[in-house]
């Protein structure tokens, strides 16, 4: 049985079939710039397009969590940014088709983010990479709907790494747990999972990825308590994966004086 090794940005636990996601990245096309007016309208008409999206999520968010909606009205906000609109259009003025143009000032935005030696903020790239990639997906098709991640039956997450937007549109009631190679207990994804409690862990060895789909998996994402064997883990051909909780709990003044908990607390077969 294979071990991965990961963080808990998430506690809970979980157990069923693995999915592995793959999420190609967007990029701009390489096509003639049409008029001024034109580039700058389509611009604008695949902002509102994105922002209609969020706004969808807010009304049909069934949560009822408030950093649901605080990270919702956070992406709305960096759609409608100002700045963000002022300096595409100004690529778009220098020749830039609107794809070209809006990349090149969000790569910026998001390179000024990483460039912060501050974690938080640094997750802060993810967000921009979220709502980048649903405009630029509208620029380059306005007449078809996004497509977003969805599940039909009970399943443990895969990934890379994993956008807030992808929890915000996948039924909570089939989504177990989430495991991820890059990602960090900071992030806006991390958050939410923890406000919906789905188990999350970040961090793991890029060889998960090439675990075949439908896996069976048991993940426990860190009560603070070693799970017991179950029966499944005397099945063949499972996959495990431990995670180290290596953050402070809450847990008794005294303990928490003495050193961080860490506890082997995954295994995911």
């Amino acid at each position: 049985m294979k071990t991965f090794v990961g963080t808990v940005a998430s506690e809970g636990f979980a157990n069923g079939a693995v999915r592995i996601v793959t999420t190609e990245k967007r990029l701009p096309t390489l096509r003639a710039s049409q008029s001024v007016d034109v580039e700058k309208k389509i611009l604008a008409t695949a902002l509102a397009a994105a922002t209609t999206d969020l706004d969808h999520m807010q009304v049909n968010s069934k949560s009822g969590v408030k950093e649901s909606t605080e990270i919702i009205e956070a992406h709305i906000m960096m759609l409608q940014d100002p700045e963000v609109l002022a300096l595409s259009q100004a690529e778009i003025d220098t020749g830039q088709n609107a794809e070209s143009a809006y990349a090149s000032v969000i790569e910026n935005f998001r390179q000024m983010f990483l460039d912060v030696p501050d974690p938080i903020i640094q997750q802060r790239a993810i967000d921009l990479y979220d709502i980048s990639q649903r405009v630029l997906f509208y620029m380059q098709f306005p007449n078809e709907k996004y497509p977003d991640l969805t599940l039909d039956k009970p399943t443990i997450l895969v990934a890379k790494d994993f956008t807030p937007s992808q929890i915000f549109t996948i039924d909570k009631k089939y989504l177990l747990g989430i495991a991820t190679v890059e990602g960090a207990p900071t992030s806006h994804t991390s958050i939410l999972a923890r406000s919906l409690e789905i188990p999350f862990l970040v961090g793991l060895d890029a060889a998960v990825l090439t675990e075949p789909t439908s896996t069976l998996a048991l993940l426990n994402g860190g009560t603070g308590h070693s799970p017991l064997n179950p029966p499944i883990q005397r099945q063949p051909n499972f996959c495990n994966i431990r995670a180290i909780f290596n953050w402070q709990k809450k847990m008794p003044k005294s303990s928490k004086a003495s050193r961080p908990v860490q506890l082997m607390v995954c295994k995911l077969l």
